[in-house]
């Protein structure tokens, strides 16, 4: 019998004239919210929040993450920073033999030797957060990139503070995070999972290597991970291990930055994420939706909305998924990524999500720099021949799905999601939310979501209005699931709103999660 929780959980948003910073760790938000009080913008901001996020839950992200931004300034052209990961140049496909028995993967990739493409050194994409961040500064920043950098540098001197969701984190990646000598000793010392006992005394994990590059990244610039002594320091370390990755992949690392053209919807105009992440998929499905659902008047409808919602998923992942071959994923295993949301008081709006891919990422702490690298070879196919195989200088598909609306009203939604292929699907449905039905932010934050991600049903919240549940039965398998911390089954959504009559910004945060909050500045 599944266990059921049957308490509510609410996190109500907050509201300011003063700019909002929305991530899935307070700390980060509130160091967002003082770049933003001492005068900084919407992208200092979120470069703040990025470095100090990476260090507060590095199972999500960190140094050796990757991702993508949009960023739209009032009035201007918004824009889309990709800093996807790359394969190394001398990435050899012979160096991932099959064993011939499924594979351990979050999509159905036959198994490798020794799972090497889902973890450890030869797992490892060019990291690209520190490249993205660094060419967001340069284009759109006004605060001094060390006054950023240097937060996340004073979190990891300062300590991590481990917690009942910190002991959990770590004991769920346990088996890999074993395995690396310089992993375990940051993440279980003694050689133990760490943990906080009854009188609830502090235990502290201190990545002092990290410290130490963040404050070289501070002082030296962001260039410096890809050119410098850093770029030197990191890819000897991954010489060191057995990586194919060398400090030619690091130099040849470019982030790119295109300008958006927005995509009319209802009064709003969408500004997604472009290249080889979600923002496409999602533009699709929200025209779907429209033509489904046609009449104003029908949006008041659940038994209208959500079979709509769920036919317009399902057709555009149909689609999605047709363009990699046999890639469908476990719901029960999650891949780890995070949001960044902000928004200023002159109203200019970044949307961040970056990620190591799963929990830990590669779970490979680089020696030296102490460094978390990625695993972005889990996104491609180990058999060979195929659209998405394995192979030297690749880029991946990826879930993220950064979004920026500018509303009817003179408005504008900054938002985003963590949770895998859950991710687009919950995006869309908050869009939905807050444009089509006019909810508000705390009505569409708390509102129960459907996820349909590729599998041929559909998985529904069990607080679902009743009446949205039946109209779903009558057309589509239905599987009902508890809204929980973990696992998740329906993507960890923050955003930030600014009212385009009053100017008021909010910020809300995602609602289960124990760490996630939104600072004002």
């Amino acid at each position: 019998m599944t266990n059921i929780e049957t308490w509510e959980v609410r996190k109500p948003p907050i509201a300011s004239k003063n700019g909002i910073v929305v991530t899935q760790h307070h700390r980060a938000s509130q160091i967002g919210a003082e770049v933003l009080a001492e005068g900084g913008n919407a992208v200092d901001a979120a470069i703040a929040a990025s470095f100090a996020i990476g260090v507060l839950e590095p199972w999500q992200s960190g140094l050796g993450a990757i991702g993508h931004m949009v960023v739209a300034f009032a009035n201007d052209t918004p824009y889309s920073i990709d800093f996807s990961a790359r394969t190394p140049l001398q990435l050899n496909p012979a160096d991932y033999p099959l064993t011939g028995a499924p594979g351990p993967s979050i999509f159905s990739w036959p198994g490798v030797q020794g799972d090497r493409n889902m973890e450890g050194p030869y797992s490892f994409g060019v990291p690209g957060q520190v490249a993205g961040t660094w060419l967001a500064h340069r284009k759109f920043g006004r605060m001094p990139w060390a006054r950023l950098v240097a937060p996340a540098a004073q979190c990891a001197e300062e300590g991590l503070v481990v917690d009942w969701y910190w002991t959990f984190r770590i004991a769920s990646a346990l088996r890999g995070l074993a395995r690396y000598e310089h992993t375990a000793s940051v993440y279980l010392p003694d050689g133990l999972v760490p943990s906080v006992d009854w009188r609830g005394g502090a235990v502290r994990l201190r990545p002092t290597r990290l410290a130490r590059t963040l404050r070289h990244i501070a002082e030296a610039g962001g260039d410096d991970f890809y050119r410098g002594d850093l770029a030197a320091a990191i890819a000897e370390d991954a010489r060191s291990l057995g990586s194919s990755l060398t400090q030619a992949d690091l130099r040849r690392y470019e982030p790119s930055l295109r300008a958006i053209d927005g995509v009319r919807y209802r009064d709003s105009t969408i500004f997604a994420a472009s290249g080889l992440t979600a923002g496409p998929s999602l533009v699709q499905a929200l025209g779907r939706f429209a033509a489904l659902t046609g009449r104003p008047g029908d949006l008041r409808s659940n038994a209208h909305v959500f079979p709509a919602i769920a036919e317009s998923l399902l057709r555009t992942y149909e689609e999605r998924l047709a363009n990699v071959e046999s890639m469908s994923a476990d719901p029960a295993k999650a891949t780890c990524t995070t949001q960044v949301s902000v928004i200023d008081r002159e109203g200019n709006a970044v949307s961040l999500t970056q990620t190591l891919l799963q929990a830990f990422g590669s779970r490979v702490t680089l020696p030296e720099t102490g460094i978390l690298m990625n695993n972005a070879l889990m996104w491609f196919d180990p058999v060979p021949g195929k659209l998405n195989s394995i192979g030297p200088g690749r880029t991946p598909l990826s879930n993220v799905c950064p979004v920026v609306a500018r509303t009817g009203d003179g408005g504008t939604i900054a938002l985003g999601a963590s949770g895998g292929r859950r991710i687009f699907p919950a995006v869309m449905q908050l869009l939905v939310f807050l444009i089509d039905r006019g909810m508000t932010l705390d009505e569409a934050v708390h509102h129960p979501r459907i996820d349909v991600s590729g599998d041929p049903w559909v998985v529904a919240d069990r607080y679902l209005p009743a009446d949205a549940l039946e109209a779903l039965g009558r057309k589509y398998e239905v599987r009902t699931e508890q809204n929980a911390v973990f696992p998740n089954y329906f993507a960890c959504a923050n955003a930030v709103v600014r009212d385009g009559r009053s100017g008021v910004n909010h910020g809300a945060a995602y609602v289960v999660s124990p760490c996630a909050g939104a600072a004002s500045g």
